[in-house]
């Protein structure tokens, strides 16, 4: 058996002693959640299969809670938009083109 000469909470995933931001080589909280996340191992479940307790990382809102995911500028760089008036008129030649057995649409 390997005994661990180390306390608890020296360890490089422990959030304990965090507050001295000078020392280096010391991980951030949100770098000690994000491994200790790779570490979990799921939820608890019983014998039929069914989850009686959700993962650390899975758990849902409350209800009645909004759930909102903050938008990223990025996600909308590469889009383009169409007006009203283009899009009804893609959607009539579309309908017109599906009617005709014989004109194929090509993605």
């Amino acid at each position: 058996a390997v005994v661990s000469t180390q306390s608890t909470g020296s360890n490089s995933l422990s959030l304990k002693n965090r507050s001295n931001k000078t020392q280096t080589g010391i991980r951030d909280k949100a770098t000690v959640k994000r491994l200790n996340m790779y570490k979990t191992n799921g939820p608890k479940r019983n014998r039929d299969g069914k989850i009686i307790e959700a993962a650390e990382y899975q758990k849902a809102a409350a209800s009645g809670e909004r759930a909102r995911i903050e938008p990223n500028r990025k996600w909308f760089g590469n889009t383009r938009t169409l007006t009203q008036q283009a899009l009804q008129k893609f959607q009539a030649e579309m309908g017109k083109i599906q009617k005709n057995p014989y004109q194929v649409i090509m993605k």
